[in-house]
C-alpha cells in the first residue's frame, strides 16, 4: 500500500504466510483510481471508444435494437435499452457499425446491466469479425497515446 499512496481504492482480503517471514502479509485488491468516476474502470485492460452504433441483441426469445456507449476489444455497452438482461446471460449480437460494412457477428455475455443500460462481454467473435472490430478500433485509436483519433464520426476516448 505505500507505493500505491492515496491515490486507489484498495480492498483488504486477508493475510498470507510468506516462507522466510515470522509474521504474516496482507494482501490488498486495488479496485481502481480514486480521482475518477468510476474507480473499477480504471482498471481496464482494453481502452474504450464512444461511437455510435447499433447493437442488435438475441436471446432467445425476443431481438432488441439499442445505440452504444462505447466500445473495446473486449466488449461494449449499451443505453436506452427496453428490456433488463440477466447478469451472465448470454445472447447473440450483431454490430452495425457503418453503414457500408457488414455487421460484427459475436457471442457476448452480459456483463452488468442496470435500469436502459447494460455491458456486454465477448464471448465469440469469428476471425473476420474479430479483424473488423479490430480494425475498426484501431482507426480510432492512436498505438502511442492510447486516445482517440479525429474522425468524421463521433468517436472520443472515455474519461474511464
Amino acid at each position: 500500500l505505500k507505493c500505491l499512496g492515496d491515490q486507489y481504492l484498495t480492498k483488504h482480503v486477508g493475510e498470507v504466510n510468506v516462507k522466510g517471514k515470522t509474521q504474516k502479509v496482507s494482501v490488498y485488491r486495488v479496485l481502481g483510481r480514486k480521482d475518477v468516476a468510476e474507480p473499477m474502470a480504471s482498471l481496464r485492460q482494453a481502452v474504450r471508444v464512444k461511437v455510435a452504433a447499433v447493437a442488435t441483441i438475441v436471446d432467445e426469445e425476443m431481438t432488441i435494437e439499442a445505440p452504444t456507449l462505447d466500445l473495446s476489444a473486449s466488449g461494449f455497452s449499451v443505453y436506452d435499452l427496453q428490456l433488463q438482461f440477466e447478469k451472465d446471460q448470454i445472447v447473440q449480437i450483431r454490430l452495425s457499425l457503418a453503414a457500408d460494412a457488414p455487421q460484427i457477428v459475436a457471442v457476448a455475455k452480459v456483463a452488468w446491466s442496470v435500469g436502459d443500460k447494460a455491458g456486454f462481454a465477448f464471448l465469440f467473435l469469428e476471425p473476420d469479425d474479430r479483424a473488423r472490430l479490430e480494425g475498426f478500433l484501431a482507426r480510432h485509436i492512436s498505438p502511442q497515446t492510447e486516445k482517440v483519433l479525429p474522425t468524421s464520426a463521433s468517436s472520443e476516448p472515455l474519461s474511464r
